[in-house]
């Protein structure tokens, strides 16, 4: 075991890896108390449990007979539309014989494979499938309130209201303890034969079965140790691959304290690689994070996914990179820079993003811009994640505080890989390879990719498809050069098959091929000096990084200077500059030999030692990286303002700032590296002085560098006379939960601010909310009041007014939990009351809207007779369905009158809000059941279907007899076709059991949801294909008549009738669009029936149905 952090990037020779001997024990940490991480001092991360979820396992191995193994591989292939591109074979190395729902995929050098297979029930904490939990997620902070609210909603004597628990453990009770039931697995493949089929399966740990277990989606095979990952936790099994009987003082706790919130499933833990250095990185979903190192240090970022690193023992554990959705996996190149793609966010028109991933980066992405505050009636809609524009790659305007992609990419990125150098053949050298995962095969590909530079960062120089028609997962190396990936066939929900596939050369070079194979098995501990320095010339980079390792281990800085003061091969220098990483890394002293290369006449040489400089805090070599803010090289340039930043060497204050004028904004990265570097330094006076500065790009700078400190003089900012300045000083302040000390100043900008862009405003509304004192509630409402400022944001801060006593707990601008907040309402009550005619006849219909609203909230004296004016005479049905709301919500209004009233609109959306009200009046019963008998013979469907769902509301003798006769015209198809579904859902909700049993028997002599094909609103159903996070319809499908994972709807309602629209939703596997799927093979979609209520599929129908124009021909996808 390493004892300690000197010892933890020293690195032992390759074993063989051997079966292990048949054991079944529990593991406890008596390996992990000699090192175990501090408590965390306040209410955040925790320590992890004494016992590890996994065990290591005794389960019998599958062993299929080679030649039959075989012959099922071909006879597979043959039967698929997989291919490879040209100068590229594909073959099936592993059946679905041998092989189940694998997940991540690693080769060791020596030949194994190993995979993790996931059996979880996909979507079952899915927050998709339970939009109750919204609330409590996002103020969830750590894993252990995550457990505690999963015992408590799922707690055994809820039993008979959790039907949608499957009793896993046949005990009779729906619980949470059936949710650690089913175990995730971790195989090694092998073929025995040699043939290129593997044929036997053995189970190597099993378990990661606990309450809050996730997905073992982290596999790393580095020398003889095998590291996983399953949220909550990092685990290494040290020494394992060497070892016939691994127990407990194997295993190690690397990092504990993922997944601290229900969210998207597969949003984990993952992605598990060793970086350029020897340390150990790996990435988490936006499942959220809270943790303790071992040193003590608290890691909390609860609602966003991040890149980590630790020394192999876990020891000197930072965050790297945040802001992030599911990377998945990601890869270093051969020059250390850090790839991935990331996923979106589901959202219309957004895409996959292609990141570079540098050190204190953030992406933009949290969690509350998925869900939280869109579905609140306290809260808006706004999204700052698509409503500015985060998620897509840099343009001017865009928010300064994010590093914003490459380019937007491919759906569904799982897997990424970069060619070593030696592996396939030339023409795939350099790239990068990621498995697209839409849900079909016949939709998902595998894209190389090669990246370009482009100033301090990258732009994509070259891309083709190396396999088509693959659902890949998973991707790995081997060091055979082959390129091998899981396979999860079709879908999104375990099946108990996969498979595991190989794409090599058709043509290698066996000798290149043959001498890697042999280096990378070989035992390097018993190589002389000479010869590893001469494998640092190595074309494969896994050669040159584990000839790296052991010079490392050895402490042989000798030969790493060796390597950088030849200058033949670019690569050598390179793994030399990375070989005295790792020196210094365990003594910072030994990268004192580097501060020479900040003048070598390569760039990348001067990149690469600034880099590592900074990295290891050598802070003696400050004096000669300042120069560097102003090299030729913007590459240089950024890593010398990030290494500058890390050894906090103050006198490059006036370089950076210069560094920052020069580029001027436009290289995301060097503003990135700049005010990093700047808010490691610290200064706020010096920052604070910068208000001054001729440069827009230096002001900026400073405002990120101030956000980065939390420091409140970011406020002094907002006097900037730069629209861009000030909207990133007030996302600094409010944004994430903000500067409190802060708040008072930006909600003070709203009396003297002339800009009108909404983000800006928003967040000074916000604030006043926040602050929430006397003087803020007159702020707003006489901003409320000026007709020369935008009118959406005049309703904003009207609407801000309104839940001024008890507003959400979720911020009104980006969606971060605040917490609850209970106060009086005077202040409001007492600011609007004077404007309150005023503002109701207000030439603005959004503002009129939202002073219905809030002058019902807040009780407003004489209100009720303007509401009334308003329901009467206003142009705007909007504006008359609100005063409806509103008259409903005033005690002392005349409710009858309003409803009446409304019953007489020339609206139909108005009339049918008065029939869903018509119960909260004093009618009598008689008077209601007049009015809603008189809406079910003379209204229009809609106020028919209106009516139907307030009469389902009132069981009552006289409603069952309305019931009986419409479900007799139902029977005798007398009723119109688009109130089936009302009349039904009315009947089961009100109506007797002898109309239920008659309700049945319709459905039964009828195919299913036949009540769905008409009477849908078609207005609900763009909402629903827009919004609906359990449907997420624009995950696959546009509207533009561009295909993405699905087919384009463009001109559907042209192609298809209702018949086939309600199947394509209900039972997508009929009816496959080509180039989709094989007619009769499975589809990619979903059943919506699972997903969607009856209702919500009927507007689905009629908003498809009124898709018309230009269209493909042929299925639906």
């Amino acid at each position: 075991m390493f004892t300690s952090s000197c010892a933890s990037l020293m690195f032992r020779p390759v074993c063989r890896f051997y079966l292990f001997a048949p054991v079944l024990v529990l593991l406890f940490f008596s390996a992990f108390s000699a090192c175990s991480p501090a408590q965390s001092t306040g209410e955040r991360a925790i320590a992890p449990p004494d016992t590890l979820p996994f065990v290591f396992a005794s389960e019998p191995a599958v062993e299929l007979d080679p030649a039959e193994a075989a012959n099922k591989a071909r006879e597979t292939e043959a039967a698929l539309e997989a291919s490879a591109a040209p100068g590229l074979v594909l073959s099936m190395y592993a059946t679905e014989d041998l092989i189940q729902d694998p997940v991540a995929i690693d080769v060791a050098n020596t030949g194994e494979m190993l995979v993790t297979r996931s059996s979880r029930t996909m979507g079952l904490l899915d927050i998709r499938q339970h939009p109750d939990w919204r609330l409590d997620a996002l103020a969830m902070k750590t894993t252990h309130d995550f457990e505690a609210f999963m015992r408590e909603v799922m707690a055994p004597e809820l039993s008979d209201e959790n039907g949608w628990i499957p009793d896993l453990n046949e005990d009779g009770s729906r619980d949470w303890r059936d949710l650690t039931v089913v175990k995730e697995r971790l195989y090694r493949i092998e073929d025995t034969d040699g043939d290129g089929v593997a044929d036997q399966a053995h189970t190597v740990v099993a378990g990661f079965n606990t309450l809050v277990s996730d997905i073992l989606g982290g596999l790393l095979v580095h020398e003889e140790d095998i590291y996983l990952s399953a949220a909550p936790g990092v685990y290494r099994l040290e020494d394992v691959l060497g070892n016939a009987a691994p127990d407990a003082s194997d295993v190690t706790t690397l990092s504990w304290g993922y997944n601290v919130h229900p969210g998207f499933s597969g949003h984990g833990v993952s992605g598990i690689t060793v970086g350029p250095e020897g340390r150990i990185y790996w990435g988490v979903g936006d499942m959220g994070l809270s943790l303790v190192s071992q040193e003590g240090e608290s890691i909390h970022y609860p609602q966003e996914g991040a890149i980590l690193r630790a020394f192999p023992d876990g020891s000197r554990l930072e965050l790297f990179a945040r802001g992030l959705r599911n990377t998945h996996e990601f890869a270093f190149d051969a020059h250390g820079n850090l790839i991935s793609v990331d996923n979106d966010g589901d959202h219309p028109n957004e895409s996959e993003r292609l990141v570079y991933l540098v050190e204190g980066s953030d992406s933009g992405w949290r969690t509350h811009w998925q869900f939280g505050k869109y579905h609140e009636e306290t809260n808006n809609p706004y999204k700052p994640w698509m409503d500015e524009g985060l998620y897509l790659p840099h343009f001017e305007g865009q928010a300064a505080f994010i590093t914003p992609p490459i380019m937007n990419y491919h759906d569904g990125p799982t897997g990424i890989v970069y060619n070593p150098g030696t592996a396939l053949n030339e023409a795939w050298n350099g790239r990068f390879f990621m498995s697209e995962y839409t849900g079909s095969a016949f939709t998902s590909d595998i894209h190389a990719f090669r990246l370009a530079p482009r100033g301090a960062g990258f732009e994509l120089a070259e891309e083709d498809v190396a396999v088509k028609s693959v659902l890949g997962v998973g991707l790995a190396f081997g060091p055979d050069g082959a390129l091998y990936f899981a396979d999860w066939i079709d879908g999104w929900r375990t099946k108990g098959a996969g498979r595991v596939w190989k794409l090599d050369a058709a043509e290698p070079d066996e000798a290149v091929r043959s001498e890697v194979r042999a280096q990378l098995a070989a035992d390097f501990g018993e190589v002389e000096a000479e010869a590893l320095y001469d494998l640092l010339h190595s074309p494969d980079m896994r050669v040159r990084q584990k000839a790296q390792f052991e010079l490392a281990r050895r402490g042989d800085a000798e030969t790493f200077l060796r390597a950088v003061r030849q200058t033949e091969t670019a690569y050598a220098r390179i793994h030399g500059v990375w070989g005295i990483w790792q020196l210094a890394l365990r003594d910072v002293e030994q990268a004192a030999p580097l501060v020479a290369l900040l003048e070598d006449a390569d760039p990348e040489m001067r990149a690469q030692a600034a880099k590592v400089l900074g990295d290891v805090r050598y802070a003696a070599a400050g004096e000669a990286l300042a120069p560097l803010l102003a090299d030729d090289s913007d590459r240089v340039r950024f890593f010398a303002a990030e290494a500058l930043g890390r050894i906090a060497y103050h006198p490059a204050l006036d370089g950076l700032v210069t560094m920052l004028a020069e580029a001027g904004g436009e290289d995301v990265y060097l503003r990135h590296a700049g005010s990093l570097a700047l808010g490691r330094l610290g200064d706020a006076e010096a920052l604070m002085a910068l208000t001054g500065h001729a440069s827009e790009a230096v002001r900026t700078g400073a405002v990120l560098a101030l956000r980065r400190m939390q420091h409140e003089g970011v406020s002094a900012f907002l006097a900037d006379a730069d629209e861009f300045v000030v909207t990133e000083a007030a996302r600094a302040i409010n944004d994430d939960g903000g500067i409190p000390e802060a708040l008072p100043s930006l909600a003070a900008l709203l009396d003297v601010t002339s800009f009108e862009n909404e983000s800006l405003l928003r967040r000074a509304i916000s604030a006043n909310l926040r602050v929430g004192g006397d003087a803020d509630a007159g702020r707003l409402a006489a901003y409320a009041a000026r007709a020369d400022a935008p009118a959406a944001m005049r309703a904003e801060a009207i609407a801000a007014l309104g839940v001024w006593a008890e507003p959400s707990t979720l911020d009104r601008v980006d969606g971060a939990y605040l917490g609850p907040v209970h106060r009086a309402g005077t202040a409001a009550q007492e600011a609007v009351a004077p404007l309150a005619e005023i503002l109701l006849a207000d030439e603005e219909a959004a503002v009129r809207e939202a002073a219905a609203g809030a002058v019902a909230r807040l009780h407003i004296d004489g209100a009720g007779a303007h509401l009334a004016d308003r329901l009467r005479m206003d142009d705007s049905e909007e504006v008359r369905a609100a005063a409806l709301q509103a008259l409903l919500d005033i005690p002392e209004a005349d409710h009858a009158g309003a409803v009446r009233q409304a019953l007489a609109d020339e609206s139909a959306d108005v009339r049918m809000l008065a029939l869903e009200l018509v119960t909260e009046t004093d009618l009598s019963n008689d008077e209601v059941a007049s009015v809603l008998g008189e809406a079910l013979h003379q209204g229009s469907v809609p106020e028919q279907q209106s009516a139907l769902t307030t009469l389902s509301a009132l069981p009552s003798p006289q409603t069952t007899e309305v019931l009986g006769e419409l479900l007799d015209r139902l029977e005798n198809g007398e009723a119109a076709l688009e109130i089936h579904l009302d009349i039904l859902e009315a009947v089961e909700a009100a109506g007797s059991d002898a109309l239920k049993t008659r309700v049945e028997a319709w459905r039964a002599a009828n195919p299913p949801f036949a009540a769905a094909l008409y009477g849908g609103n078609r207005r609900r159903g763009v909402r629903i294909f827009l919004e609906n996070s359990a449907g997420e319809c624009t995950r696959c499908h546009r509207l533009n008549g561009e295909d993405g994972v699905g087919p384009s709807l463009l001109g559907i309602g042209s192609l298809l009738d209702r018949m086939q629209l309600l199947e394509s939703l209900v039972d997508p596997a009929a009816r496959i669009a080509p180039g989709f799927g094989a007619e009769g093979g499975p589809s990619a979609m979903p059943d919506m029936s699972v997903l969607l209520s009856e209702r919500e599929i009927r507007d689905l129908v009629e908003f498809m149905a009124s898709i018309r124009g230009s269209g493909r021909t042929g299925g639906d996808g």
